[in-house]
């Protein structure tokens, strides 16, 4: 039955005038997962490495993966239209996203939680879990008093800023969290409140944050290795919490890693209270074989 399915399964990257189609896979469909908004899924179609896989009558699933250099390769968009073969088509479809991350030097595929359904496909395809998340959220408390750091100044970010930025972030995060300087450049341009921290002229912290449907999201928090214990990280969660408290937002998530407890009890100081179970983050070498050998 596989072998019937596979010879009527074309396997191929999107362009595209393969919107309309993906846009009805997205809308009518059996399973989907996206990290990405429907007008980013558009603009950024043929940017990221987009696969698809098709039969005569339908398109029957689809596959988008954000290349970040050099390390590894994000699953954003997965999508099917039922779950018949869904082992077999993914098994298909995922040669031809490592051949596309191999062009770019990068030997890790990553896919971070996901619905249970997906979370329960991916160890048969190699995947295994390197790390967990948490999830915190902050209702409506108080913010505790802080005393003000002695040479610490905090100002908007700015497009002059994304080298600092770049390399703040890579000294903060290990290399399964870094963000690339095109992320970095198009949260300066999108994000509700993006700030830094300025000590004698060098950006030492930095604080992103978003909003999504009136909640809050505080998507990234870093604070120079040097200049860590002195508060500086308290003082940006705290300038971005205020910020979100002035639109009138009375909920605010945040993610960490379990293993990072550090944070963790920053956060809780806040009033953050971890929800939900840990998140699995899901880890797959990139394969030997390329797509046009198989």
């Amino acid at each position: 039955m596989f072998s019937w399915f596979l010879s009527r399964l074309k396997i191929r990257y999107a362009t595209q005038k393969d919107y309309r189609h993906i846009e009805r896979l997205l809308d009518n469909n059996w399973a989907v997962q996206a990290r990405l908004f429907r007008d980013d899924i558009r603009e950024k179609l043929t940017e990221l490495i987009t696969v698809i896989a098709e039969d005569r009558t339908a398109m029957r699933g689809l596959l988008m993966v954000e290349p970040i250099p050099p390390f590894l390769g994000l699953i954003t968009v997965v999508a099917f239209h039922d779950n018949t073969n869904l082992t077999t088509t993914l098994d298909a479809m995922i040669p031809a996203v490592e051949d596309k991350l191999k062009e770019n030097q990068i030997h890790c595929l990553t896919q971070v939680g996901g619905d249970m359904w997906f979370a329960q496909e991916l160890p048969k395809h190699g995947f295994t879990v390197r790390e967990r998340i948490v999830i915190f959220e902050w209702h409506g408390l108080s913010l505790p008093y802080l005393r003000p750091h002695p040479c610490l100044h905090i100002r908007s970010a700015h497009i002059d800023d994304l080298p600092q930025l770049q390399v703040l972030d890579q000294l903060t995060f290990s290399p399964m969290w870094y963000k690339p300087k095109t992320t970095l450049r198009e949260a300066l341009g999108k994000a509700a409140f993006f700030s830094v921290g300025v000590v004698e002229d060098k950006i030492v912290a930095y604080q992103w944050s978003d909003v999504y449907s009136e909640q809050g999201h505080i998507t990234r928090l870093a604070t120079h290795p040097d200049y860590r214990g002195q508060g500086i990280g308290a003082i940006m969660l705290h300038d971005a919490m205020r910020s979100l408290l002035d639109l009138n937002i009375k909920i605010v998530g945040l993610n960490t890693q379990e293993s990072n407890t550090d944070s963790q009890r920053l956060y809780q100081k806040f009033g953050f209270q971890q929800v939900g179970e840990p998140i699995g983050v899901y880890e797959k070498a990139i394969i030997n074989a390329t797509f046009s050998e198989l």
